[in-house]
């Protein structure tokens, strides 16, 4: 079989250059000598590069003489290799559609390099499935999403973007971004954005898994978001039969344990339907590991359009052969995590659990420094959140004496991009079911 490779192609670009002076602005931003598979084209293209670079002109006596000083030109066929280029050369038409065949060519041949490369590691007794595979999963992911190797934007091209993002602001009404489902944290986020990393926090019994639930289904059904859940605490069924829950209103004792008689299954049946058609994926792998998270989340991508990632929870997953303490294990997880998010340019949304300082101090509404185990976990996050109910600590009023009977409070501690906020929701402890707090949402209208 042959290497794949357009020579042809690689010659017709070169001879573009050296007739064209101006057309080796289009091509330096796009191609490397890499792309040229012809090995004389490689060094020709590098001497046009250099020249480039170093604001010197690039013609065919410059590029010659350049040659010959750095002792290239016998090596690469003489002048008469060179001159040859340029023969067949009548217009700069096309160099885009050139480029793209050479960028193609390229990313063909990597994808052969990686597979042989893999293939020679798994036949070594000592390699490690999970890092062949990261690194396998890795390698391959570069490919698509570099595929020119630049990734360098000018002044002129990010403006761009930005009008075009904030057209497309204004089109969906100030809310870019994956929606929570609730109205409230949408007003101060505009929803989940990408590549954010954002940590909900609380002790046990706050809710934070039935929340995690809503904010899983909430996108999935509202905006047919590609979601991945990551369950670590909970096994699939558990997980989804509180989902179940929240969208039937049927406790979810019910649905896992006591049995449903034939009116509640049409009741499930029906007010699931959502549910069931939306593009939900559950993994229960329990301890997985950053890597193992990693690359699954990379195959939902290229499959599915991945779009929202939720990991419940981040103290249960693991760093395989890691040897330092916990909290640096904990430090190199919130990293991943957040690295995944800029790599898949998805948000991510992950639970963590909170010391016990709370349970000592009075005032029982957590803070930054109670994130458990490690302070990069603050860093690494662009939002860090709280879940807080006043009532489950026996606190049922608030300083003002407003009653606190089923309030919860989600708080924005840490947001990178935008304003810190208290935001009121009711939890509805029957249902493990969270919704905006009415009289909050008609405060926000004032």
């Amino acid at each position: 079989m042959n290497i794949p490779q357009a020579t042809d192609v690689e010659a017709i670009v070169l001879g573009q250059i050296l007739y064209f002076p101006k057309a080796i602005d289009e091509v330096v931003n796009r191609l490397t000598f890499e792309h040229f598979y012809h090995p004389s084209h490689a060094i020709i293209f590098k001497c046009c590069k250099w020249l480039y670079d170093t604001k010197k002109p690039v013609e065919y006596v410059t590029v010659i003489q350049a040659l010959k000083d750095n002792k290239y030109l016998d090596s690469i066929g003489g002048a008469y290799f060179i001159t040859k280029l340029t023969d067949n050369v009548v217009s700069q038409e096309n160099i885009e559609k050139y480029c793209d065949i050479l960028i193609e060519k390229k990313m063909l041949r990597d994808v052969i390099n990686i597979a042989s490369s893999t293939l020679t590691e798994a036949y070594n007794p000592q390699c490690k499935i999970s890092d062949l595979i990261d690194k396998y999963e890795k390698n391959l992911t570069e490919i698509t999403t570099n595929l020119t190797g630049n990734n360098l934007s000018s002044s002129r091209e990010i403006y761009g973007n930005m009008i075009e993002r904030n057209k497309l602001i204004l089109a969906n009404g100030g809310k870019l971004g994956t929606t929570s489902g609730f109205k409230g944290i949408d007003a101060v986020t505009a929803g989940w954005q990408e590549p954010d990393l954002i940590i909900l926090a609380a002790r046990p019994g706050m809710g934070k898994s039935s929340l995690a639930a809503q904010l899983v289904t909430n996108p999935s059904i509202a905006q047919g978001k590609t979601v991945a859940l990551f369950t670590l605490e909970m096994s699939t069924s558990q997980f989804y039969a509180r989902m179940q829950s929240q969208q039937s209103s049927i406790p979810v004792e019910k649905i896992l344990r006591t049995g449903l008689n034939e009116y509640e299954m049409n009741q499930l049946t029906n007010n699931c339907a959502g549910l069931t058609g939306a593009p939900i994926f559950i993994d229960d792998t329990p301890g997985i590991s950053v890597f193992d998270l990693r690359n699954k989340c990379r195959k939902l991508k290229r499959e599915k359009n991945l779009g929202l990632i939720v990991v419940d929870y981040l103290q249960l997953m693991t760093v395989p052969d890691h040897k330092g303490n916990r909290e640096q294990e904990i430090g190199i997880i919130s990293r991943s995590l957040k690295n995944m998010a800029k790599e898949l340019n998805v948000p991510v949304i992950a639970l963590s659990q909170l010391s016990r300082a709370v349970e000592s101090r009075p005032d029982k509404r957590p803070m930054l420094s109670d994130l458990r185990e490690s302070g990069s976990i603050e860093m690494d996050a662009d939002i860090v959140s709280f879940l807080y109910r006043p009532e489950y600590y026996g606190i049922m009023q608030d300083e003002r004496g407003n009653p606190t009977s089923g309030l919860a409070m989600f708080i924005i501690a840490k947001h990178r991009n935008g304003p810190l906020a208290d935001i009121m929701l009711t939890f509805e402890h029957e249902k493990t079911k969270f919704t905006d707090y009415q009289a909050y949402m008609n405060y926000l209208k004032q």
